[in-house]
């Protein structure tokens, strides 16, 4: 099989993005006879012009983001050492992606988002996690479907 899949994710892998950088270089170069796809999980509070453009101009390229759902949610659990939320971080950090990705070759390429939900499970935090995706389909203009994937403790009930 010709095909190679590569994956970036554990901890934050922007931390190294260096690294990234160097890997998917060396991969284009030396295994240039193979199709090669790229997915990395990124909570993107650490997104960058410099590695947005990067990223969006590898062929193949997908990326997961960790992204819980609105800001009073979002920052329940995601945090900064200091204590402070990210959410603002992470969302600033979608937005540099999103705008060097829509005229990229990975223009078509689809987002998929992680959520994390953490107790209580209620049917109101849904909906608002619901909403907040929805306003980002709108805000970003996403022609399909926004593919979410939902986390919680096995054996707790959703509402």
């Amino acid at each position: 099989d010709k095909k190679v899949y590569i994956g970036f994710y554990g901890g934050e892998p922007l931390l190294r993005f260096q690294v990234i950088k160097e890997i998917i270089n060396y991969v284009e170069e030396v295994y240039s006879n193979r199709e090669v796809m790229y997915s990395m999980t990124s909570n993107m509070t650490l997104m960058t012009e410099e590695m947005a453009e990067f990223l969006t101009k590898v062929k193949n390229f997908s990326i997961v983001v960790s992204m819980d759902g609105p800001e009073e949610v979002y920052n329940m659990q995601r945090v900064f050492p200091n204590g402070k939320g990210a959410f603002l971080a992470a969302m600033k950090g979608l937005d540099i992606y999103m705008k060097a990705k829509k005229d990229s070759i990975n223009s078509d390429e689809p987002i998929a988002f992680s959520v994390v939900v953490t107790q209580p499970y209620t049917q109101e935090k849904f909906e608002v996690i619901n909403d907040f995706f929805s306003k980002l389909k709108e805000k970003y203009n996403f022609s399909n479907k926004i593919r979410v994937n939902y986390e919680y403790e096995e054996g707790d009930s959703l509402w």
